[in-house]
């Protein structure tokens, strides 16, 4: 009878475990997937500048034009809808909001790059060489057992280097 109750609660234990690791799994391919479409996204959109600063050597972005695209290229990366909502064959179960999104161009920042950006309400400092997009996303992470899913929150970003 010893025996049997060993085995029971080692398969049970053991059971646990392979719980915790496949949620733990899901939390990582969810944030590196979350990571990887924002950072495809935002490049997309650095690449929408407006032609006339350019030649004038000055990168401003075309702030419209950038969003659609941004938002185009992240909803066709993670297969989600319009309203950012998952779609069937997604990896993700819960909507994604881009809580963030910022155009640092030389129309905001007309000198001193490389500069300290810091924003306050999201913890994130990054060093700007030139004109950038700043996105940050979050959502639930998916799960496919109980437990209180964690928010995955990722931010990117994306910017010329260089002089300019």
């Amino acid at each position: 009878m010893g025996t049997v109750l060993r085995t029971f609660f080692l398969v049970l234990i053991w059971a646990q475990i392979m719980v915790m690791q496949t949620n733990y799994d899901s939390d990582e391919t969810a944030t590196r997937r979350l990571h990887n479409g924002l950072e495809l996204a935002v490049h997309d959109a650095t690449l929408q500048i407006i032609p006339a600063e350019l030649t004038e050597g000055k990168i401003v972005f075309d702030q419209d034009v950038a969003e659609q695209v941004l938002m185009q290229t992240f909803k066709e990366n993670l297969l989600l809808d319009s309203t950012l909502q998952p779609e069937n064959e997604s990896f993700f179960n819960n909507q994604i909001k881009i809580v963030y999104l910022e155009y640092i161009d030389h129309s905001t920042r007309p000198t001193g790059y490389p500069f300290n950006y810091y924003n306050a309400d999201y913890n994130l400092l990054e060093i700007v060489n030139g004109p950038s997009i700043v996105a940050i996303v979050e959502t639930n992470s998916p799960r496919h057992f109980l437990g209180d899913p964690p928010i995955l929150r990722q931010a990117v970003v994306y910017e010329y280097k260089g002089p300019l």
